[in-house]
């Protein structure tokens, strides 16, 4: 969505019902963290992005199973075009100050993605992404895109983030530990198509959560 091209705006719901509500016309966005070089250089990424996921320019391939939809696969992608997409958004959550992005925190891996992301090398072991889409909500108009709280949690005892984009789920590996099983084979990588996974909105737990702060206030 391009807020700035009309007067809608998004609510920024906290957690807390104790916060009052606020309002966001271009999202949560700090200016002062990175000079012109470098936004435009991140740029390069952010529109690989915006163009594979959000503006679908890539041809899909449904992938369904009994008449359900499980996913999508993209054969012809740029794959580390694509995850320092991702990676660039997770980095620039880790080292802002604000408060959106206050349970981001990188650590020694900080330094690390950042200069992985400013080198020509393709991929990192330290660094995985799985990309996952949101079906429309039946609850609410767009429910589905709504931007909550990037987090880190362990899977399998391996540490990862989530990060939501524009009905997007991406959970990003920071881990010197490769990712088990399923997750391994699906891990945004030049050796295979990219596979986006299905994820029912309205069933999820990140529905749930919504929900409550909502309902809170």
């Amino acid at each position: 969505m391009d807020l700035r091209a009309s007067d809608e705006y998004l609510n920024v719901v906290p957690a807390n019902p104790t916060e009052r509500i606020s309002i966001s016309r271009i999202g949560d966005y700090d200016q002062s963290i990175l000079c012109h070089e470098c936004d435009q250089f991140l740029g390069v990424f952010d529109d690989y992005g915006k163009s594979v996921l959000l503006d679908g320019k890539n041809e899909r391939t449904e992938i369904s199973k009994a008449g359900v939809v499980a996913g999508w696969e993209i054969s012809n992608f740029n794959a580390s075009k694509l995850e320092k997409f991702v990676l660039s958004v997770l980095w620039r959550a880790s080292i802002t100050n604000r408060p959106f992005f206050q349970r981001v925190n990188l650590g020694p891996y900080e330094t690390e993605l950042q200069n992985h992301i400013w080198s020509e090398e393709n991929h990192n072991p330290a660094f995985g992404c799985v990309v996952a889409k949101f079906t429309r909500s039946s609850n609410a108009v767009d429910a589905e895109k709504t931007m909550l709280t990037p987090h880190r949690f362990r899977y399998e005892g391996i540490n990862y983030y989530s990060l939501y984009m524009g009905g997007y789920v991406f959970w990003i590996r920071v881990d010197q530990r490769r990712s088990k099983r399923l997750l391994a084979k699906i891990e945004v990588s030049s050796e295979r198509n990219l596979i986006i996974v299905s994820r029912d909105f309205d069933e999820s737990k990140e529905f749930k959560a919504m929900f409550k702060a909502a309902n809170a206030h």
